[in-house]
């Protein structure tokens, strides 16, 4: 069920590789109410920022192919956006159950 909208819903870019979770993903959030655009890795969500100005959500897993991985994306993002354009970026990653590693993640977008 898609939730009715009087204004213009605000636009996500999910960040996944693996084609099922993405399309979940895309499931939940357009049943949210949310506009979504999709992105298989770092390169090309950043190629998507640039052509699909109004993304103000980055929905990413950590783990993705090439040569960035999610948690690099989100710092360059963040680095990258003026104030006024400013994108909150969120980051899953599967799997990850120790604690230490979710405390590396957690300084590493701070």
């Amino acid at each position: 069920m898609k939730v009715a909208s009087p204004c213009r819903p605000a636009v996500i870019l999910l960040g996944e590789d693996e084609p099922l979770v993405r399309m979940l993903g895309v499931d939940v959030l357009e049943d949210a109410g949310f506009a979504v655009v999709e992105a298989t890795n770092a390169a090309e969500a950043l190629k998507t920022l640039e052509t699909t100005p109004e993304v103000r959500v980055l929905f990413t897993d950590v783990n993705m192919p090439g040569q960035m991985d999610g948690l690099q994306l989100a710092r360059l993002v963040h680095e990258q956006r003026p104030v006024c354009l400013r994108i909150e970026a969120i980051c899953v990653r599967n799997g990850c159950s120790e604690k230490s590693k979710r405390g590396e993640e957690r300084r590493a977008l701070a």
